[in-house]
């Protein structure tokens, strides 16, 4: 099964590293893998 989840977060280091380590720790949960992230730019 693969979940996928979209989300609109700030990119500067230390909000990646809390989301990241988030998703990777709630996929460890679920017996899961955290297979990373990935960003679009959106200019507003």
């Amino acid at each position: 099964m693969i979940l996928s989840l979209e989300r609109n977060d700030p990119v500067d280091s230390q909000s990646v590293d809390d989301y990241v380590l988030y998703l990777w720790q709630k996929a460890q949960d679920a017996h899961g893998d955290y297979d990373g992230w990935g960003s679009s730019i959106v200019k507003e």
